[in-house]
């Protein structure tokens, strides 16, 4: 990680955003206040350890509800990357382009590596009222899992209700529903060929 990242510590007001997540839809943090909101800030789309972490994140959707929150993720990839890589790995949660101006947002939390010209691989965990309760950075190599998060979020206490997150997690019927009809590509002689076989999850791990 750069040196120069310092990301914002606990009891910091979380600095709002809004953000593109598809060419017709944007997520801005105000629209998830009053919810416990998890920020996931990582390299890249389609790099290996994000590919797992993020896919793991999707396995513990329900865990997360169930403690009242729901999670955001965001690297500086644009939002065409962003839908190729959610529809190859099943991911549903927002995945927003911090692409114009280049880490805007990842920068205001403190946590755009210059250096790399991408985000460090951080966490954070807000409360209902926007501040941020808990963050965790690691170096671009190691996927954080889980036991951070879920820690942050019990010690939180109880929370009257799970968020409505149907709006924030559409099925993947919903999102082909609204998304608009892509162009047919013309791939050659090889068009029959299979296009890969589908993304394997990780296993949840014990807690």
């Amino acid at each position: 990680m750069d040196e120069q990242c310092a990301p914002l510590p606990p009891g910091t007001p979380a600095p709002d955003f809004t953000l593109p997540r598809s060419s017709y839809a944007s997520v801005s943090l105000a629209d998830v206040r009053g919810r416990r909101v998890i920020l996931v800030f990582y390299p890249a789309d389609w790099e290996p350890v994000s590919q797992e972490q993020l896919t793991l994140y999707q396995d513990y959707l329900a865990e997360f509800a169930r403690l009242g929150a729901v999670l955001l993720a965001i690297s500086t990839d644009h939002i065409w990357c962003h839908g190729a890589f959610a529809r190859a790995t099943g991911i549903h949660f927002p995945l927003l382009a911090d692409a114009h101006p280049q880490g805007a947002a990842s920068r205001a939390y403190g946590v755009y590596d210059e250096q790399a010209g991408s985000n460090a691989r951080t966490l954070f965990v807000l409360d209902e009222h926007g501040v941020i309760r808990w963050s965790h950075t690691c170096p671009a190599a190691v996927n954080p899992g889980v036991d951070g998060i879920l820690s942050a979020l019990e010690a939180m206490g109880a929370t009257e209700a799970g968020p409505d997150s149907d709006s924030l997690y559409p099925t993947r019927a919903q999102t082909a529903s609204r998304a608009p009809r892509p162009l047919p590509i013309d791939r050659g002689p090889d068009a029959s060929s299979p296009q890969g076989e589908p993304h394997a999850h990780r296993p949840c791990p014990p807690r």
